[in-house]
């Protein structure tokens, strides 16, 4: 109702360690799912109708797929402070990411970044 949100990844360029067995994921339902969740929230209130804003949110990943934090993009998002500050604050809400593995084991990972593209349909 109002938004409509569009969730991808992409791998973090100089985060972290580059040779892990198996890299952080999202889930098939993981964007499902957070558009539902950012549905139900104010966090896009102030996008004009029609318009749309992307950002970019690099998250570190716990080895129980939650992720404890986001570590700043200014660059990637300037001017949407408020929004991603808003999603940030969700992230305890936020269904698990894969996590990374390294020798069979899930780790703490920030090598990935997630882009979405929220639009107003109001």
């Amino acid at each position: 109702p109002g938004i409509a949100a569009a969730w991808g990844r992409l791998p973090a360029l100089g985060g972290g360690s580059v040779f892990l067995e198996v890299q952080p994921d999202v889930p098939e339902t993981w964007s499902a799912s957070m558009s539902a969740l950012l549905a139900n929230t104010s966090c896009a209130a102030g996008i004009s109708p029609g318009l749309s804003v992307t950002i970019t949110l690099w998250p570190i990943i716990e080895a129980d797929g939650q992720i404890s934090e986001f570590i700043p993009r200014p660059a990637e998002n300037l001017g949407n402070e408020a929004l991603v500050s808003c999603i940030q604050a969700l992230r305890s809400q936020m269904p698990p990411l894969i996590p990374a593995q390294d020798g069979g084991l899930a780790i703490v990972s920030d090598e990935i970044l997630i882009i979405v593209e929220i639009r107003s349909t109001q």
